[in-house]
């Protein structure tokens, strides 16, 4: 017949295990990944698919630059036209306001 208490030895003993196996998991889980290495046909191979990827947007990016390029130039020199047309008013408003004294 077998006997179906646990000593408290073996208690002890699967609970100093349980521990131990706790403490291993998490120190190896908490710690940093290794950085990663690559070798130089990989590094030629990142930097080929980065050109790929990276050049047609620049030229992407050029031409809208040049798109827009006019229209913000016509905004900001109707901005400057506004600011000089109210300065200017100001100036004949003050003068109106002398010419009254």
């Amino acid at each position: 017949m077998t006997n179906l208490f646990l000593r408290k030895s073996d208690v002890l003993s699967f609970s100093k295990y349980l521990c131990f196996l706790w403490i291993s998991i998490t120190f190896i889980a908490c710690s940093k990944p290794p950085p990663l290495k690559l070798t130089s046909t990989q590094r030629t191979e990142v930097d080929t698919l980065y050109l790929r990827i990276v050049n047609p947007l620049g030229r992407q990016l050029d031409s809208t630059c040049e798109a827009n390029k006019v229209k913000k130039i016509q905004v900001l020199l109707d901005s400057m036209r506004n600011v000089r047309l109210s300065e200017e008013e100001n100036l004949r408003l003050k003068y109106l306001q002398n010419e009254n004294k």
